[in-house]
């Protein structure tokens, strides 16, 4: 039974203090297991190692989740030290991303946008024209491709109209180089029957229906108008994704394979003009044709950067053309310069935080179980690392797949490199890095939540969060009625309004206040303003204000609770007293080290070491006048202000005996406690006086005084506690007399009726 209670005991014990129940079994050596000298000393290491290294591996991966949080200096220095590696992890994180996705993007971005898709001048003189903006029909395509196209891929003057070198011909912009040569890619669909009305059957009509992948054309083409293919003979054949290396695209009206027929033109002007003559002579854009893709992609020395450009010609079944367009700025040649293989460096130590927090997850899942995957931040910590992880994957993938292609294209530069593929997954990885950064920015509030002010964002949400799941059914239904009220209303005559989603972007857009109400009075004189005044009414005037009332209500109540936390944690005062101790820590060194610097410089050992060559050589080793005075005269017995071979021998057992006083009892506390309860001064004067923090005062006042709190409040129960036991023997006492003169009664009754 004495057994039972005892393992229960250690069991309740390990619980409280969060420690593995095999640890507290941890058999420790004993003066009974030295028997037989080195026998002894190898059984004594054997089973200590094993504890310093769990008592090591619990202390860098300590979190508030695996300490002891009932102990308020171990949770926040915990807390503290969590939150200045993930802040070290953030910098590492912003440094990656801000120093290879910068401004220049941007700028190299809008300087190709503008050149290729801009407003298009034919000679200095001429008006700008729109021609990309103004394509409405195929001749509109020729025409682009023709004028603004060629006058960018293949520029043949100066501005000052003189020719340009062999050298300067394939530079776009004069400073773009154009990496082999631009390619046109259309899908088509096969041809189907009509289904038309009886009295419409004279006719005979062809269909040409909505790309899907069964409707995919892909039988060869005949050239039409008689004109014999030269430069474009397998322009007219299909092929497959595989063979061409493209990418599936989505577009505007739908999403395209990356199969199809495919024409490269030339790093010739004469002989990239000669194949567009071909292909428009022959009708190679048809009535089957869906959407026409024109590839090429740049390369800047100057930055090294690279553009992937997609310039995207839908062209649905109700006729007419759709344009639009990618520009992807890439940096395929990621390590080159200083900048890029610091970057490398900030990549590898990011990646060993991210080896460091995997092993905090399994440690924390370890220990909670089920319940880890029940906190919100710990959700967070797990698709940080996965996005981590997968940017890595992206960042591989990007950087071998960039050296393949390029190799290829230094192999034949008259073909067009395949960037298609490696232009897809860098916007995935773009955008998976953004996505990580956004991630990990706002995880610093599980880091700061704790402090009583910093903390208020995330618990007024908790609070408001039941009310905000009913806010937010209530205006889902009233929302998504007057989404589907326009899009059925105005879908047709108005953009914004053309499908649902769209419909949903422009109520969000009303509710911002870029609101186009001239559209919707011209759909309808009456509908329209009735449809704007009635919305606005109910989701800014009713809804918005609703939300702001439940938000403002939550943060009233979490001001209102946090003014009862008194003895809640302070981040700044978490980190002045952090600091102040490894300030105090640094200055009280010179026990430990004197010696050792004045035998580095040559004093010690002489016969007498002078005052002024004492001073000099603490003073280089940042020690104050104060100090250097007091330990001279503290070892200068005889007052000559020279240290004679006596007094230095005095001064190195001081030492000695100051260092291994302090060694020992290290070792003594070592496995009690924290790591940060058992670090001790190792220079401790042991005679002389230590004062107590101010902090570690003021706190312990507080303590004082919560306690002397809970024991009046206790004492006043009991006080209560006393009077109602009175009032219950009052009442006890009553009631006896009562039923003792109701018994006289009785008796005296009865006597009577006898008688």
């Amino acid at each position: 039974m004495e057994s039972t209670d005892r393992s229960d005991s250690l069991a309740a014990l390990g619980d409280a203090i969060q420690l593995p129940l095999e640890e507290l079994f941890d058999p420790q050596p004993t003066a009974s297991s030295a028997q037989t000298g080195s026998t002894s000393d190898t059984k004594k290491h054997a089973h200590k190692h094993p504890g310093r290294q769990r008592n090591v591996i619990r202390s860098i991966w300590a979190t508030r989740q695996t300490v002891n949080v009932s102990d308020r200096r171990i949770f926040a220095k915990t807390s503290l030290r969590e939150l200045v590696i993930y802040l070290i992890f953030v910098m590492l994180a912003l440094l990656i991303t801000l120093l290879m996705l910068n401004s220049s993007n941007y700028f190299y971005y809008t300087s190709v946008f503008n050149l290729v898709v801009g407003p298009y001048q034919e000679n200095p003189t001429a008006k700008a024209v729109d021609l990309y903006g103004e394509i409405k029909d195929l001749d509109d395509i020729w025409e682009y491709i023709r004028k603004q196209i060629f006058g960018a891929l293949f520029p043949d003057t100066w501005y000052n109209q003189r020719n340009v070198s062999f050298n300067e011909k394939e530079f776009i912009g004069y400073d773009n180089k154009l990496l082999g040569v631009a390619r046109l890619r259309q899908v088509r669909v096969t041809s189907t029957p009509c289904d038309v009305l009886g009295v419409m059957n004279n006719a005979e009509y062809v269909c040409y229906p909505p790309y899907s992948v069964g409707t995919e054309g892909k039988k060869p083409m005949q050239p039409q108008g008689g004109v014999v293919p030269n430069h474009t003979k397998n322009a007219w054949k299909y092929q497959t994704a595989g063979q061409l290396g493209s990418a599936a695209v989505a577009a505007q009206y739908g999403a395209y394979p990356g199969s199809g027929y495919v024409q490269d033109l030339s790093r010739s002007l004469n002989t990239s003009e000669e194949i567009i003559q071909e292909l428009f002579e022959g009708r190679w854009i048809d009535e089957a044709s869906r959407v026409l893709f024109l590839d090429f992609t740049i390369y800047n020395a100057n930055i090294n950067m690279f553009v992937i450009v997609k310039l995207i010609f839908e062209l649905p079944v109700t006729g007419g053309v759709f344009v639009s367009s990618e520009f992807q700025p890439a940096k395929l040649v990621r390590y080159l310069t200083a900048t890029d293989y610091f970057v490398m460096a900030c990549e590898i130590m990011y990646l060993m935080f991210i080896l460091y927090y995997i092993v905090e997850e399994i440690l924390e899942i370890r220990k909670q179980g089920f319940r880890y995957f029940r906190g919100v931040w710990n959700i967070l910590d797990i698709v940080v690392i996965l996005l981590s992880l997968i940017c890595a994957g992206f960042t591989i993938y990007c950087t071998v797949t960039a050296y393949d292609v390029m190799t290829n294209m230094l192999k034949d530069i008259n073909a067009h490199p395949h960037f298609d593929q490696l232009s897809y997954w860098y916007g995935h990885w773009v955008r998976a890095t953004a996505l990580c950064v956004f991630f990990v920015v706002i995880k610093i509030f599980k880091y700061v939540n704790f402090d009583r002010s910093l903390g208020q964002l995330t618990k007024t949400l908790g609070t408001a969060a039941f009310d905000m799941i009913g806010f937010m059914i209530m205006f889902c239904i009233i929302f998504f009625a007057f989404a589907q009220l326009g899009y059925l209303a105005f879908g047709t005559s108005i953009e914004g309004f053309r499908s649902f989603t769209q419909a949903c972007y422009t109520l969000f857009r009303i509710m911002v206040g870029d609101i186009d109400f001239v559209a919707l009075r011209r759909a309808h004189f009456f509908l329209g303003p009735l449809f704007f005044v009635v919305f606005i009414f109910f989701a800014v005037f009713v809804l918005l204000n609703m939300f702001l009332a439940i938000v403002n209500d939550a943060y009233a109540t979490v001001k209102e609770d946090l003014v009862k936390q008194k003895t809640q944690l302070k981040l700044k005062d978490m980190v002045k007293k952090s600091a102040r101790e490894m300030i105090k820590r640094m200055r009280k060194k010179s026990s430990k080290t004197l010696v050792q610097i004045l035998r580095s410089t040559g004093l010690f050992g002489r016969e007498v070491i002078p005052f002024d060559d004492f001073r000099v050589a603490l003073k280089r080793h940042g020690y104050g006048d104060t100090e250097i005075t007091a330990t001279f005269v503290k070892y200068d017995t005889d007052g000559d202000n020279c240290l004679n071979m006596k007094e230095q021998r005095q001064m190195e057992d001081d030492i000695e005996i100051g260092v291994r006083t302090t060694l020992k009892q290290h070792e003594e506390d070592e496995g009690h406690g924290t790591d940060e309860e058992g670090e001790q001064d190792e220079n401790a004067d042991p005679g002389a006086v230590e004062y107590v923090d101010p902090d570690d005062y003021a706190e312990l006042v507080e303590r004082v005084e919560a306690l002397e709190a809970s024991l009046l409040e206790l004492l006043s129960h009991g006080d209560e506690l006393l009077a109602v036991l009175e009032q219950v023997e009052l009442a006890k006492r009553e009631h006896r007399k009562n039923l003792m003169e109701m018994m006289g009664n009785m008796v005296e009754q009865t006597k009577a009726d006898k008688e």
